[in-house]
């Protein structure tokens, strides 16, 4: 008896197994393979046509900007390609299909912050008094300690708005050295993988506390919501821009959530970190890691260079 054809979202299930990704890509493969069954009205995909790929591509450009449309279709294509390379389809309906790329818009250079800067943040009432935004896109809690993080360890936005209480531990020294890392999922490098220890300031004030509050695995910011395609910082982004403007009164518009990791950089370079040092701690690949030593500074080590950088003009 001939097995019945595989669906697609059968097909959409299959593909991580082969294929790997990491644990947002795969997320948004199930979003865009939902969408383009609900457009099309097809579920089987050897009945997709080119026409109905046309379609799709079409709604994609009035409901979303250019580059998403466009990650959005390249995963559609990749999907049905290895459909083909695992015969489990004859031909792939988007060969040939693109979406062109918008106007490259005006590069804007991020700044890091001026010590006035971080004074002003961080004595907004949200760090002197617990007073949460009842905005939906700040995350709750997140207002508060997302902005703490992103300056204590130069990480990216993505990172932290993605981690779990997993996400962080104590080593074997003695004593023991808090630390965390996100593991295979929103990291740029496997350099960013590897454990990064935590800010005396964020031990202070708090955060391993608050880390140990919540349920074992669980989101670290259970409220920040993520948008369509499974990111968990974008819309926080959007808040932080807004409360920068609106709340702090920050004018300059290269004053963004990027600008946090850059003023942890600044501080690494006052300090003097070598320079291995300031790129295992912003999770950038060491120069030993490039020539394919894999060796990784003891945490020990990086602990001591964490614990000499001061950021001035922040007042908690």
């Amino acid at each position: 008896m001939a097995q019945p054809p595989l669906s697609l979202s059968e097909l959409a299930a299959h593909w991580p197994v082969k294929r790997h990704p990491d644990a947002i890509t795969a997320r948004q493969m199930r979003h865009v393979t939902d969408c383009l069954s609900v457009i099309s009205a097809v579920t089987d995909p050897c009945r997709l046509t080119p026409a109905h790929l046309e379609v799709f591509r079409a709604d994609l450009l009035i409901h979303y900007p250019p580059h998403t449309a466009r990650r959005m279709l390249d995963l559609i294509q990749a999907l049905l390609q290895f459909g083909v390379s695992e015969t489990l389809l004859t031909a792939n309906p988007t060969r040939g299909m693109a979406i062109r790329p918008s106007p490259a818009p005006a590069v804007t250079t991020s700044y890091p912050f001026a010590p006035d800067d971080l004074t002003r943040i961080f004595r907004h009432p949200i760090f002197t008094a617990h007073t949460l935004p009842l905005a939906p896109s700040a995350g709750g809690i997140a207002a508060y300690w997302l902005p703490l993080i992103l300056l204590g360890t130069g990480a990216r936005p993505g990172e932290v708005a993605a981690l779990r209480t997993g996400d962080f531990g104590y080593s074997a020294d003695t004593p023991p050295i808090p630390y965390w890392r996100v593991v295979d999922r929103v990291v740029k490098t496997a350099a960013s993988q590897c454990a990064r220890p935590i800010h005396p300031i964020l031990c202070r004030l708090g955060l391993l506390d608050y880390v140990e509050s919540l349920p074992a695995g669980s989101d670290l910011f259970p409220l920040l919501p993520p948008d369509h395609m499974g990111n968990r910082s974008t819309r926080f982004s959007a808040y932080l821009h807004r409360f920068l403007r609106e709340e702090v009164g920050l004018a300059e518009p290269n004053k963004v959530a990027h600008s946090f990791r850059l003023t942890f950089a600044q501080a690494c370079r006052q300090a003097a970190l070598p320079a291995d040092f300031v790129c295992a701690l912003l999770g950038h690949p060491t120069a030993s890691w490039r020539r394919g030593h894999g060796k990784e500074i003891p945490l020990a080590a990086l602990q001591q260079a964490v614990a000499r950088l001061t950021f001035a003009g922040f007042p908690l």
